[in-house]
Protein backbone atom coordinates (compact mmCIF):
# COMPACT_ATOMS: atom_id res chain seq x y z
CA UNK A 1 0.00 0.00 0.00
CA UNK A 2 3.03 1.86 -0.35
CA UNK A 3 2.78 3.19 -3.63
CA UNK A 4 -0.60 4.58 -2.56
CA UNK A 5 1.14 8.12 -1.52
CA UNK A 6 3.15 8.29 -4.94
CA UNK A 7 0.07 7.98 -7.21
CA UNK A 8 -0.02 12.02 -7.40
CA UNK A 9 3.41 12.28 -8.32
CA UNK A 10 3.14 9.10 -10.67
CA UNK A 11 0.42 10.32 -12.80
CA UNK A 12 1.76 13.98 -12.66
CA UNK A 13 4.66 12.31 -15.25
CA UNK A 14 2.72 10.40 -16.94
CA UNK A 15 -0.15 13.22 -17.54
CA UNK A 16 0.17 16.68 -18.74
CA UNK A 17 -3.02 18.23 -17.10
CA UNK A 18 -2.22 18.71 -13.27
CA UNK A 19 -6.29 18.36 -12.49
CA UNK A 20 -6.65 14.77 -14.26
CA UNK A 21 -3.25 13.89 -12.54
CA UNK A 22 -5.09 14.98 -9.23
CA UNK A 23 -8.28 12.92 -9.96
CA UNK A 24 -6.73 9.78 -11.53
CA UNK A 25 -4.72 9.82 -7.89
CA UNK A 26 -7.77 10.50 -5.86
CA UNK A 27 -9.84 7.54 -7.58
CA UNK A 28 -6.77 5.34 -6.82
CA UNK A 29 -6.49 6.45 -3.26
CA UNK A 30 -10.24 5.57 -2.59
CA UNK A 31 -10.28 2.74 -4.68
CA UNK A 32 -6.64 0.77 -3.88
CA UNK A 33 -7.98 -0.39 -0.42
CA UNK A 34 -11.46 -2.11 -1.89
CA UNK A 35 -9.08 -3.90 -3.64
CA UNK A 36 -7.81 -6.16 -1.07
CA UNK A 37 -11.84 -6.98 -0.34
CA UNK A 38 -12.52 -7.76 -3.97
CA UNK A 39 -9.60 -10.08 -4.13
CA UNK A 40 -11.01 -11.59 -0.12
CA UNK A 41 -14.45 -12.37 -1.95
CA UNK A 42 -13.31 -14.04 -5.35
CA UNK A 43 -11.11 -16.54 -2.81
CA UNK A 44 -14.80 -17.48 -1.68
CA UNK A 45 -15.74 -17.69 -5.18
CA UNK A 46 -12.88 -19.35 -6.27
CA UNK A 47 -13.51 -22.06 -3.07
CA UNK A 48 -17.22 -22.68 -4.07
CA UNK A 49 -15.95 -23.22 -7.92
CA UNK A 50 -13.68 -26.07 -6.96
CA UNK A 51 -16.04 -27.67 -4.98
CA UNK A 52 -18.34 -27.75 -8.28
CA UNK A 53 -20.78 -24.77 -6.99
CA UNK A 54 -19.96 -22.02 -9.91
CA UNK A 55 -22.84 -19.82 -9.36
CA UNK A 56 -20.88 -17.58 -6.85
CA UNK A 57 -19.04 -16.07 -9.41
CA UNK A 58 -22.15 -15.30 -11.66
CA UNK A 59 -24.27 -14.09 -9.14
CA UNK A 60 -21.47 -12.04 -7.20
CA UNK A 61 -20.55 -10.32 -10.60
CA UNK A 62 -24.23 -9.87 -11.27
CA UNK A 63 -25.27 -7.85 -7.94
CA UNK A 64 -22.04 -6.13 -7.69
CA UNK A 65 -22.70 -4.66 -10.90
CA UNK A 66 -26.49 -3.50 -10.95
CA UNK A 67 -24.87 -2.01 -7.43
CA UNK A 68 -22.27 -0.34 -9.18
CA UNK A 69 -24.69 1.13 -11.79
CA UNK A 70 -27.30 2.54 -9.71
CA UNK A 71 -25.04 3.74 -6.70
CA UNK A 72 -22.73 5.85 -9.65
CA UNK A 73 -25.84 6.63 -11.08
CA UNK A 74 -27.26 8.06 -7.72
CA UNK A 75 -23.52 9.72 -6.73
CA UNK A 76 -23.02 11.60 -10.23
CA UNK A 77 -26.34 12.59 -11.35
CA UNK A 78 -27.91 13.60 -8.29
CA UNK A 79 -25.38 14.83 -5.80
CA UNK A 80 -22.32 15.72 -8.89
CA UNK A 81 -19.73 14.28 -6.89
CA UNK A 82 -18.29 13.43 -10.68
CA UNK A 83 -14.84 11.24 -10.51
CA UNK A 84 -15.20 10.83 -6.30
CA UNK A 85 -18.90 9.38 -6.50
CA UNK A 86 -17.24 7.40 -9.29
CA UNK A 87 -14.38 6.57 -6.80
CA UNK A 88 -16.25 5.79 -3.93
CA UNK A 89 -18.93 3.78 -5.85
CA UNK A 90 -16.23 1.29 -7.25
CA UNK A 91 -14.66 1.00 -3.55
CA UNK A 92 -18.78 0.28 -2.38
CA UNK A 93 -18.47 -2.00 -5.48
CA UNK A 94 -15.64 -4.01 -4.25
CA UNK A 95 -17.60 -4.05 -0.43
CA UNK A 96 -20.13 -6.00 -2.16
CA UNK A 97 -17.68 -8.60 -4.25
CA UNK A 98 -16.72 -8.97 -0.61
CA UNK A 99 -19.95 -9.87 1.19
CA UNK A 100 -21.74 -11.74 -1.33
CA UNK A 101 -19.67 -14.60 -1.42
CA UNK A 102 -19.37 -14.68 2.13
CA UNK A 103 -22.80 -14.67 2.49
CA UNK A 104 -23.34 -17.39 -0.46
CA UNK A 105 -20.98 -19.91 1.32
CA UNK A 106 -23.14 -19.31 4.65
CA UNK A 107 -26.15 -20.45 3.33
CA UNK A 108 -24.74 -23.07 0.43
CA UNK A 109 -24.64 -26.64 2.03
CA UNK A 110 -21.21 -27.66 0.13
CA UNK A 111 -19.54 -24.73 1.42
CA UNK A 112 -20.72 -24.19 4.89
CA UNK A 113 -18.86 -27.18 5.89
CA UNK A 114 -15.79 -25.88 4.93
CA UNK A 115 -15.74 -22.56 6.79
CA UNK A 116 -13.72 -22.32 9.97
CA UNK A 117 -14.93 -19.44 12.55
CA UNK A 118 -12.10 -16.70 12.53
CA UNK A 119 -12.07 -17.85 16.20
CA UNK A 120 -10.72 -20.86 15.67
CA UNK A 121 -6.88 -21.77 16.28
CA UNK A 122 -6.87 -23.45 13.12
CA UNK A 123 -7.94 -20.30 11.01
CA UNK A 124 -4.69 -18.97 11.51
CA UNK A 125 -2.22 -21.37 10.78
CA UNK A 126 -0.44 -20.80 7.53
CA UNK A 127 -1.63 -17.05 7.82
CA UNK A 128 1.80 -15.65 6.86
CA UNK A 129 1.66 -17.68 3.81
CA UNK A 130 -2.05 -16.95 3.11
CA UNK A 131 -0.57 -13.19 2.69
CA UNK A 132 2.17 -14.01 1.03
CA UNK A 133 0.04 -15.45 -1.99
CA UNK A 134 -2.65 -12.72 -1.56
CA UNK A 135 0.19 -9.81 -2.27
CA UNK A 136 1.35 -11.92 -5.39
CA UNK A 137 -2.12 -11.95 -6.50
CA UNK A 138 -3.11 -8.36 -5.85
CA UNK A 139 0.37 -7.32 -7.98
CA UNK A 140 -0.22 -9.80 -10.69
CA UNK A 141 -3.90 -8.55 -11.38
CA UNK A 142 -2.51 -4.73 -10.99
CA UNK A 143 -0.06 -5.57 -13.50
CA UNK A 144 -2.30 -7.01 -15.99
CA UNK A 145 -4.76 -3.99 -15.36
CA UNK A 146 -2.08 -1.48 -15.70
CA UNK A 147 -0.13 -3.31 -18.89
CA UNK A 148 -3.86 -2.84 -20.29
CA UNK A 149 -3.94 0.53 -19.27
CA UNK A 150 -0.56 1.25 -20.39
CA UNK A 151 -1.25 -0.20 -23.84
CA UNK A 152 -4.58 1.82 -24.29
CA UNK A 153 -2.38 4.98 -23.81
CA UNK A 154 0.44 4.11 -26.34
CA UNK A 155 -2.55 3.15 -28.65
CA UNK A 156 -4.06 6.31 -28.51
CA UNK A 157 -0.99 8.19 -29.31
CA UNK A 158 -0.96 6.41 -32.92
CA UNK A 159 -2.38 8.11 -35.86
CA UNK A 160 -5.28 6.90 -37.55
CA UNK A 161 -3.26 5.59 -40.05
CA UNK A 162 -1.00 3.73 -38.37
CA UNK A 163 -3.81 1.98 -36.54
CA UNK A 164 -5.58 1.53 -39.82
CA UNK A 165 -2.62 -0.39 -41.50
Amino acid sequence: MIPIFFFEHIFNLLVADVRIAYLAALYCKIVAPGMLLFFIGADYAFLAASMGVTHFGLVTNASASLFHYCCSYVLCKYYHWGMYGIAISTFLHFVVRLFVPIYLAQINEKTKKCLIPLSDKDSWTGFPQIIKLAGVQIMVSVMGWWAFDVFTLLASLLRDTDIAA
